[in-house]
Parts: C-alpha cells; sequence; structure tokens
C-alpha cells in the first residue's frame, strides 16, 4: 500500500517537472505568445514615446509632449517628489515589505475568490461621489 502511494507521488512530481518543461518550452517557441529576443530586453528602442497602433498592429502615429520624444534618465536624476508620488498612488506599504504585500494579496483573494466582488470602474466613483446625495 506504502509503495502504491509512494510510487504515484513520484509519477505527479514527474508530470509536474515535465509539464513545467513544457511551459517554459512552448513560451521560449512562441506557441503560448510573443517572446522578444533577449538582445532586444537588454536593449529596447526608445525612438518613439508612445505608439497607437490599429487592430492589425500598424502605427497609426507616435504620442509625445516634447518633440525630441523621451530621453533616458537614471532614478538618481528623478526628483524625490516624483518617486513620492508614485509610491504614493500606487503602493503605500512599499518600504514595509519585500515585494509581495501579504495583506494586499490576502484581501484580493477575499475580495475577488471569496466574496466575488468586482472592482468598480473609476467613472462609476466619480458618478457616485457627484451624484449620491448625502444628508
Amino acid at each position: 500500500m506504502i509503495k502504491k502511494i509512494v510510487k504515484g507521488l513520484w509519477v505527479f512530481f514527474a508530470l509536474m517537472v515535465l509539464a513545467g518543461i513544457a511551459v517554459f518550452a512552448s513560451i521560449a517557441y512562441g506557441w503560448i505568445g510573443y517572446m522578444p529576443p533577449v538582445e532586444e530586453l537588454e536593449n529596447p528602442n526608445y525612438k518613439f514615446a508612445t505608439e497607437i497602433l490599429s487592430e492589425d498592429g500598424k502605427v497609426l502615429g507616435t504620442w509625445s509632449l516634447s518633440k525630441e520624444n523621451r530621453v533616458y534618465t537614471s532614478y538618481n536624476e528623478l526628483s524625490p517628489n516624483i518617486v513620492n508620488a508614485l509610491i504614493a498612488t500606487e503602493d503605500v506599504r512599499f518600504t514595509e515589505h519585500s515585494g509581495i504585500d501579504a495583506k494586499a494579496l490576502i484581501r484580493a483573494v477575499v475580495k475577488r475568490g471569496l466574496l466575488m466582488q468586482k472592482k468598480r470602474p473609476d467613472a462609476w466613483k466619480s458618478v457616485g461621489t457627484l451624484f449620491v446625495c448625502r444628508t
């Protein structure tokens, strides 16, 4: 009985390893989705600021606030106010965790998974704020 359980666990483990290899191979060969070459990831093209694409992938135009498009800026050249504003809007507890906010993760699982709540779009929030009568 024990040998059957152990054998079953080894078979399960082997199948999981093979499934992992299959997933990584599928990504590497582009069967699941596009994976850019390492050279493109290491040396991205910063020629355009924002590209507007049509449904078939053709570039309709580019958009930038300046005529020179974007320029590379190192982290040290950024204003601390920009960094603090980003942290304040995205992750208030940014300095308190190592990369995964356990509180937010548990909250998301409970709200989305267990309670099946969906996030309201920002437009609905604005309408609710503007038109709800407060007494």
